[in-house]
């Protein structure tokens, strides 16, 4: 029970929050500037907590990373509340492992097809226990079981997803008051839990049944999505990841774009990030 109803908050309180949101602007309250500022910077913030920090780093260990990054990714990527550091990253490992196969945890091939499969990809999975139970994929985060600051980050997630929420009502209720504070956490909190949300879940569902084809070795049916590259920094050359999973970047073409490798590329010239591991050499996982 307790699983459903996680689910269920992760899934429709955001789509409420959004809903209510819109429906204010038609009686003159909100978005603020603020709260627009707030939104735009804490949804590209948290989206590279999910992608540079859960993704790349936390499962794939694509580039080392010193010790405060870690913990400033590992807070952004849990404050998008789509689960705690290390049941993220069981469950993903366990896609690259069964990709479009029996016990993919999100395939929209497995164990339906068609629109159903998509919605299964989408959110459905969420739902089901065999799919998100923690004992089940426990064995496949030995790793993080070792990593103190992965730990530390597991054990917090509500604590940071609670700020990540904090944060912005009460950046509105500094700029505007109760109203603020009001607009501040439907805009800042709640909807950009909302949009980021449904980019990560969408690399899931559309990223394998929607798109070019990656023409990979290793790409399976895993797409890349144009559209989604922006947004989701880089996520949307989903089927150039599929086929170099432990590559840092998901860039593989002169003309392609990846706004996560590029940040991570910065953040090892600052000396944050470290050993930034190339598709070449990223087969290992695949």
């Amino acid at each position: 029970m307790r699983g459903y109803l996680l689910a269920a908050f992760a899934v429709f309180a955001p789509a409420a929050s959004l809903i209510a949101a819109v429906a204010l602007c038609f009686v003159g309250i909100g978005p603020s500037r603020t709260d627009l500022i707030v939104f735009v910077v804490g949804t590209l913030a948290t989206m590279a907590g999910v992608e540079l920090g859960l993704h790349r780093y936390f499962a794939h260990r694509a580039f080392t990373a010193a010790p405060a990054l870690v913990w400033v990714l590992g807070a952004l990527g849990s404050s998008a509340f789509l689960g705690p550091v290390m049941w993220w990253v069981a469950t993903h490992r366990r896609h690259h492992a069964s990709t479009d196969r029996e016990g993919d945890p999100h395939s929209p091939h497995w164990p339906v097809g068609g629109v159903r499969g998509l919605l299964h990809a989408h959110v459905g999975w969420l739902f089901r226990p065999e799919h998100t139970a923690m004992t089940i994929s426990a064995r496949d985060v030995k790793d993080l079981w070792q990593s103190p600051r992965a730990m530390s980050l597991h054990r917090s997630y509500l604590w940071w997803g609670a700020l990540g929420l904090a944060i912005p009502t009460l950046i509105g209720w500094a700029a505007g008051g109760p109203r603020g504070a009001l607009t501040g956490f439907l805009w800042g909190g709640m909807t950009r839990i909302f949009v980021v949300s449904h980019l990560t879940w969408a690399v899931n569902s559309f990223g394998h049944a929607l798109g070019g084809r990656a023409r990979l070795p290793h790409s399976g049916q895993a797409r890349n999505n144009f559209w989604l590259t922006l947004p989701a920094l880089g996520g949307g050359n989903h089927g150039n990841h599929h086929d170099a999973p432990r590559s840092y970047t998901t860039r593989v073409r002169w003309w392609q774009v990846d706004p996560g490798g590029a940040l991570i590329r910065g953040l090892s010239w600052c000396g944050l990030a470290g050993d930034l591991k190339q598709p070449e050499r990223s087969r290992t996982e695949s």
